[in-house]
């Protein structure tokens, strides 16, 4: 090999070297910025970690805060269970209270008559009576308990119905019938009385013995009963020409007259005089 051959090609391989060397160099420097990259990464993740613990640290001043918000808590919850617990106590507590008077009410009746009148009141001969009832009778009244009851004139026939079925200890029992809707319940006392009945008509009944009161003495009947609940009297202001008509209620009377027509066995006649413009008018009825 010639002199100038072996110079091109120690050139070459110089060359070679030196390109070598530049990527080896640039390899190197690639690894150096990646490092100082994961370095940067480390250190800021570091500092976010530090940061979070710095925010939640416990000092002092954050646990006496933490301590008194979990208090507060407790409290709130502690005073609204007890809150929620008495409510509910209180409500069962006025239920019973109900369900107890309203047991006692249709046992005793405990109604207080602030009537000026004392309608809802009864005798206390009529009571003794009642107490000493020992048969079972039945009062039949040919309406619907709603027609009396909505009626604050009528009201008081029905409250003293309850009254007597009250006092006589099971003796008496009560039932309305619609006697438009029903006529076969009008029927049934026909074999054993033989006026004439009517819607409003209150039937007392023992057996076969049946007695009847009419609603009130208004209106005309050819063979209605000779007692009434309601006494209807007509007045007349001859100064102003002008007619009043007063409405009295004479239940407690008549029933008690009924009741005692169907379980005395004897029954005695009376007579009645009334007197009419100066004539004298004789009725007589069964007690």
């Amino acid at each position: 090999m010639s002199e100038k051959e072996e110079i091109k090609q120690e050139l070459e391989s110089s060359e070679e070297k030196l390109s070598a060397a530049d990527a080896l160099k640039e390899y190197a420097e690639e690894e150096q910025a990646a490092a100082e990259a994961s370095e940067a990464s480390d250190d800021k993740k570091d500092k976010e970690k530090d940061s979070k613990k710095k925010k939640h640290a416990r000092t002092p001043e954050a646990e006496k805060e933490r301590a008194l918000k979990s208090v507060k808590r407790r409290k709130k919850f502690k005073y609204g269970t007890l809150a929620a617990v008495i409510t509910v106590v209180v409500i069962a507590i006025v239920v019973a209270i109900n369900m107890i008077c309203g047991m006692l009410d249709s046992r005793y009746n405990w109604n207080i008559d602030l009537t000026s009148k004392g309608l809802y009141q009864i005798d206390d001969q009529t009571v003794d009576f009642l107490h000493k009832l020992n048969d079972d009778i039945k009062v039949t009244v040919l309406a619907n308990e709603s027609y009396f009851l909505e009626d604050a004139n009528l009201k008081v026939l029905a409250e003293t119905l309850t009254r007597f079925k009250t006092e006589s200890n099971g003796h008496i029992s009560v039932e309305y019938i619609d006697a438009n809707k029903n006529p076969e319940a009008i029927s049934v006392y026909k074999k054993n009385y033989s006026g004439d009945l009517q819607s409003g008509d209150v039937v007392i009944s023992k057996g076969d013995l049946v007695r009847v009161i009419g609603m009130s003495n208004s209106g005309y009947r050819t063979n209605g009963p000779s007692t009434y609940m309601f006494n209807k009297e007509t007045s007349m202001d001859y100064q102003t020409y002008q007619q009043t008509t007063s409405l009295s209620f004479v239940g407690e009377q008549s029933l008690v007259s009924a009741l005692m027509g169907v379980t005395d066995l004897n029954p005695v006649t009376v007579g009645m005089i009334d007197m009419t413009a100066g004539t004298a008018i004789y009725d007589q009825m069964d007690t």
